[in-house]
């Protein structure tokens, strides 16, 4: 199916055209840059942009390319996954908006004294206002397939012309899932390469998320393989076997570990590039 989220949120800044032109009086400058006044403290916007940014990372990572008007491919077998963490971050956005807006008198009090001179209260909308928006949804529609199922709809048009739209939109949807099997490849490339590259990098410090992220990629992997790509599952398993079996804290503490680690981060990038190249020539 299709999917597309919708986040909406205050960024709490806005122009100030009077000091905009004092810094141009001052610096005899014109049209050097705009004065945009934080008029609530950041650390109190960024609580509910932590919350929006992770849920637009989850929506990336648990879906596929599709369209450029926002929607993503959302494999019915990652549904389940995709929804009950997608619903989560929605109470806690949702939690964190009213948390803010029961604050919000008391922040303008705070600005007022921040700001100090370039404090406005006209700046500063009611609050019925500014709970509108904030939002948090998504939509969820069907792949179209053929025309065939509007075809009573289509009456008016000539059955050359349907023809045609029905290799158009299969065209587009074949496509669709060759970028979208890219897109799994590519994911997985770049998640080893970015184990090699560090394990190269003898300043580099290692975390715990160096191996984790490679872990939970595999896991997700079968979920996002529409097209059930047996070289993408035998690669994924490879890795699941070569890497994910390693201890960040032996890469950490034995040289040897992280020497060879890089080695088999290597010959896996190697194996991986002759998939890659006809995976790029489907596109």
């Amino acid at each position: 199916m299709l999917v597309r989220l919708n986040i909406s949120q205050w960024t709490a800044r806005k122009e100030d055209k009077t000091a905009t032109r004092r810094v141009e009086t001052d610096f005899n400058c014109k049209d050097a840059g705009r004065f945009n006044k934080a008029l609530i403290a950041q650390e109190e916007i960024k609580k509910i942009q932590k919350i929006a940014n992770e849920a637009r990372i989850f929506h990336y990572a648990n879906t596929l390319p599709y369209s450029d008007d926002g929607a993503r491919l959302l494999p019915t077998s990652n549904y389940f996954d995709y929804t009950q963490k997608l619903q989560a971050l929605k109470c806690t956005f949702e939690k964190a908006a009213e948390t803010f807006l029961v604050n919000y008198p008391a922040l303008i009090e705070e600005a007022k004294a921040r700001l100090n001179g370039l404090f406005n209260q006209l700046d500063y909308p009611p609050a019925g206002k500014i709970d509108k928006k904030y939002s948090f949804s998504t939509q969820f529609d069907p792949i179209p397939e053929t025309l065939e199922g509007i075809r009573k709809e289509l009456d008016s048009i000539q059955q050359g012309e349907i023809d045609q739209l029905n290799s158009d939109l299969e065209a587009r949807i074949k496509a669709t899932i060759a970028a979208a099997n890219k897109d799994l490849w590519t994911r997985l490339f770049e998640t080893v390469k970015h184990v090699s590259d560090r394990l190269h990098d003898k300043d580099a410090i290692f975390r715990d998320s160096l191996i984790n992220n490679i872990i939970e990629l595999v896991k997700l992997l079968p979920r996002l393989n529409i097209t059930d790509d047996p070289n993408l599952e035998t690669m994924r398993k490879e890795i699941e076997d070569r890497l994910c079996s390693i201890r960040p804290e032996a890469i950490r503490e034995d040289e040897q570990t992280r020497k060879d680690t890089a080695r088999t981060a290597d010959d896996i990038l190697k194996s991986m590039a002759g998939y890659l190249a006809p995976v790029t020539e489907a596109i």
